[in-house]
């Protein structure tokens, strides 16, 4: 009971889009409850064609993260220096200790365990700046979070005096910013530039951008998905289905990302199941992409190989241990922050 008042006092705090939770739910849940957690078993289908339709999977998660992460900074406008300044402050406090103190974690834990996360310590350094994705490779993990910090980055160029009446200055920038981190990754081969970022930044952008409140998803949404799966049934008759190609995973990150909103909006509005557990998943997800692994990784060495019973234990432990993590962090933040 006293972890429902806390949840429910919670939500009265916080208003949140449900839509966006389910998106996050789904998301979080494959990552750490499948494509993650799948490393620490036995089971034979792990690898082969399972780790080709996993990847696959994975992109979608990916881009579906980095989309509502656009979404949810829409609301932030930029017409002077102290927005930016403002907006980098508010964005860092919000989650950086915890990204530092999993990434510190996993840098310790590379000198116990067999497990490295780290290759050396530049790499460590540029991953809890934000900015391992321009000077790959990147870590196991932590990039996307470290990606998200570089996404903040950009946040206030791509939004700075940003007009819904005359939106071609924003189009325009972000179209110069996509072409010159396309030129900058083929020109020096990869060696600047992860191949993440083509991916993930066009995505996260349309987040930025697109009306996801007023957008009339019933109407219109289903034509541009056929029209989406039907350049992805060329690529696969074109065997142009290789996740080096930026081309085709993008259109498999919009095709899986407008699925998931279509999913979502529909549950969202029909009340299928509990929006208990989405929420607490969702409001949990960030701190369990953080520490599922350090969490993992001690339940490995106690139980050896997961099996079925253990696994599903293992993602049960991190979701509610995440859920704690978040929950205390924010009160903090909340008692000694209280602006943020």
């Amino acid at each position: 009971m006293a972890f429902l008042k806390r949840y429910h006092q919670l939500l009265r705090m916080k208003s949140r889009n449900i839509s966006i939770d389910i998106i996050r739910t789904i998301s979080c849940l494959y990552i750490i409850g499948i494509w993650h957690l799948v490393e620490y078993t036995s089971f034979a289908w792990k690898d082969g064609a399972f780790a080709y339709i996993g990847a696959l999977f994975t992109t979608v998660a990916m881009g579906a993260f980095s989309f509502v992460s656009g979404i949810c900074m829409q609301k932030y406008h930029f017409s002077k220096f102290q927005d930016c300044i403002y907006f980098l402050k508010k964005r860092i406090i919000r989650f950086y200790p915890l990204f530092f103190i999993s990434a510190f974690s996993l840098l310790c834990a590379g000198f116990i365990l067999s497990s490295h996360w780290f290759i050396d310590n530049s790499q460590f350094i540029l991953t809890i700046t934000g900015l391992s994705l321009l000077f790959p490779p990147t870590a196991p993990t932590l990039w996307f979070i470290s990606m998200c910090m570089l996404f903040y980055y950009l946040t206030p160029f791509i939004l700075w005096k940003r007009s819904e009446n005359k939106p071609i200055m924003t189009f325009l920038r972000v179209f110069i910013l996509i072409l010159i981190i396309y030129i900058c990754h083929y020109l020096s081969k990869g060696y600047f530039i992860d191949f993440k970022l083509l991916i993930y930044l066009p995505l996260y952008a349309l987040g930025l951008l697109f009306p996801y409140n007023k957008y009339n998803f019933n109407k219109n949404s289903i034509t541009l998905l056929i029209c989406l799966f039907i350049a992805l049934l060329i690529c696969i008759y074109l065997k142009y289905t290789s996740l080096s190609s930026p081309l085709f995973c993008i259109l498999l990150g919009l095709f899986g990302t407008l699925l998931l909103t279509l999913l979502s909006k529909g549950i969202s509005h029909n009340e299928i199941i509990s929006r208990f557990p989405i929420q607490a998943i969702s409001y949990a997800s960030m701190a369990a992409y953080l520490f599922h692994r350090q969490i993992y990784e001690v339940i490995y060495v106690i139980t050896g190989e997961f099996n079925i019973i253990s696994a599903i234990i293992a993602v049960s432990v991190v979701l509610i241990l995440a859920y704690y993590i978040q929950y205390i962090y924010d009160k903090f933040i909340t008692r000694f922050i209280p602006s943020i």
